[in-house]
């Protein structure tokens, strides 16, 4: 405690008595459930105003680390005795249930549970959920919610002082390092747009999806990159993004077919499209064949994820194959690696790689490989859940 007396000069009183006490909770200085000598006597001791004692003392308590038990006193908030972990979802799709499911093994086979818990695309919901499981669980692993320049980065950040056990899933917030696990997209972009480019196609189109996350804006990177290595100039007009839209059950058709009316209507117009997601190129194939468009004879395309729609397609479709188990395990292995240590720095990053597909939205020639049949079989038994 003697600290308090040492830098009282130099932040607001409060503030130095919440730093320390929580340092030594942190730490281990402070046992949980210990008690703290009371506020008097904290005051008396160490020469500080009683009400500033308080002040600094209930930031601890809205924090969660000191609970007050009036007539008995001031104490170390006990940790939850289970051993348990939550996930929280902007929006459960086939994708992050893959990504749960690798969480889940990962954790179980090391005595953890899971929780999972869905924000259903609301910043205020997401906001509130974090605030409340982290007084409850050991650790979190969140797929966050970022559209445009909303976001709750403030309310990780805020973990991160207290050194509260967190991972990011598939996105990451700009300007704020922590540990996350996703996938490499400027890769996958770059290696799909290139594979196009290698197919005589010079006018690729690439269309955004509404939001502002790094998923999206390293996805058009490597559209980008693959563009300028290969001398292709850049044609502004060929970027088309999609407006928001709140309701996460939209399905986008109306405006991919605005979208490809642009296209079709430039000068020249595109031979290939790309997308930040299978599940629009999907809904982009299918605006182009109801028009009487050839795919990939007139217009080639191609998406990013694998998911089995790709694949079952009117047309199979072309895209990078993401694992998203993989993604959720190497997020559940970051987390068990801070319960062990007990260390908060360096943060960890680990970027899985990702490989094309090629099918028949960009290949002529994809019946020919005796591939496609192994590989609709495979799905189809994925799809069943074979344990």
């Amino acid at each position: 405690m003697n600290k308090i007396m040492e830098l009282t000069g130099r932040k607001p009183k409060h503030v130095i008595i919440a730093d320390t006490v929580r340092e030594q909770i942190l730490s281990g200085t402070l046992e949980r459930g210990s008690r703290l000598i009371g506020d008097s006597a904290f005051a008396r001791k160490y020469k500080i105003n009683e009400r500033t004692v308080a002040a600094g003392l209930n930031t601890l308590v809205r924090e969660g680390l000191l609970e007050r038990i009036p007539g008995r006193g001031t104490f170390v908030k006990e940790k939850s005795a289970s051993k348990t972990v939550a996930f929280i979802g902007y929006y459960i799709n086939q994708d992050c249930g893959e990504i749960i499911n690798g969480i889940e093994e990962t954790l179980s086979k090391n005595g953890y549970l899971l929780t999972v818990k869905c924000s259903g695309g609301n910043f205020q919901t997401e906001k509130k959920i974090v605030e409340e499981l982290a007084d409850e669980v050991n650790g979190l692993i969140v797929y966050p919610l970022i559209i445009k320049n909303k976001h709750n980065a403030a309310v990780f950040r805020n973990l991160q002082k207290k050194r509260f056990p967190f991972v990011l899933v598939d996105r990451y917030y700009d300007n704020f390092e922590c540990d996350y696990s996703g996938v490499d997209n400027y890769s996958g972009s770059y290696d799909v747009t290139e594979s196009l480019i290698r197919k005589g196609h010079r006018r690729i189109a690439h269309i955004m999806a509404p939001s502002q996350s790094s998923v999206v804006r390293e996805r058009l990177e490597g559209y980008l990159g693959a563009l300028k290595d290969h001398k292709i100039p850049f044609d502004a007009g060929l970027v088309q993004k999609m407006p928001f839209d709140e309701d996460f059950n939209h399905n986008y058709l109306g405006e991919i077919s605005t979208i490809i009316n642009k296209l079709l209507g430039l000068q020249c117009p595109p031979t290939a499209i790309t997308t930040t997601a299978d599940g629009f190129t999907i809904l982009a194939m299918k605006v182009l064949l109801a028009r009487g468009i050839r795919i990939p004879e007139t217009m080639a395309l191609a998406g990013f994820d694998n998911g089995s729609l790709g694949l079952f397609a009117e047309i199979p479709l072309t895209t990078v194959d993401v694992d998203f188990y993989q993604i959720g395990k190497s997020a559940a292995e970051l987390l068990l690696r801070r319960f062990r240590d007990k260390d908060f720095s360096p943060v960890k990053k680990i970027i899985q790689p990702v490989s094309l597909i090629e099918r028949q939205s960009s290949n002529p020639d994809f019946y020919k490989n005796g591939s496609y049949m192994l590989e609709m079989m495979n799905k189809k038994l994925n799809m069943m859940n074979f344990a």
